[in-house]
């Protein structure tokens, strides 16, 4: 399978990525689909931002029918959410499952260094 690739934003400052969590119960390669809107225009959506753990070892989902490596936490993470692990607000009340989920490995392109900094 094909390595994922980003597809580049019109504009790093007016737009986001959100990662589309699919209903298909594949465990083996999880799929998720990565849309970009304007920002005054997205959806509601749920954000991670996190460095724990170390880098390695890693788990493949698959983007937009392309291989993406990921943290194995982060994927645990998205196994969770998957099998219908609720998210909690900062009063630990259940949230329910996002359809859309901004977590910046996925969502930034880490070799944009542009992007990066935004």
């Amino acid at each position: 399978m094909d390595q994922f690739q980003h597809k580049p934003l019109q504009s790093a400052t007016s737009q986001i990525r959100l990662l589309r969590l699919l209903n298909e119960h594949d465990t083996t390669q999880p799929s998720y689909v990565l849309d970009s809107f304007d920002i005054d225009q997205c959806p509601v959506y749920e954000a991670l931002s996190y460095t724990w753990g170390p880098p390695l070892p890693t788990k493949t989902i698959n983007i937009d029918g392309k291989s993406f490596e990921i943290r194995e936490n982060l994927g645990a993470f998205l196994d969770q959410l998957r099998n219908g692990i609720t998210i909690l607000d900062e009063q630990y009340s259940p949230l329910p499952n996002p359809k859309y989920i901004w977590i910046d490995q996925i969502c930034i392109d880490q070799t944009s260094q542009d992007e990066k900094s935004y």
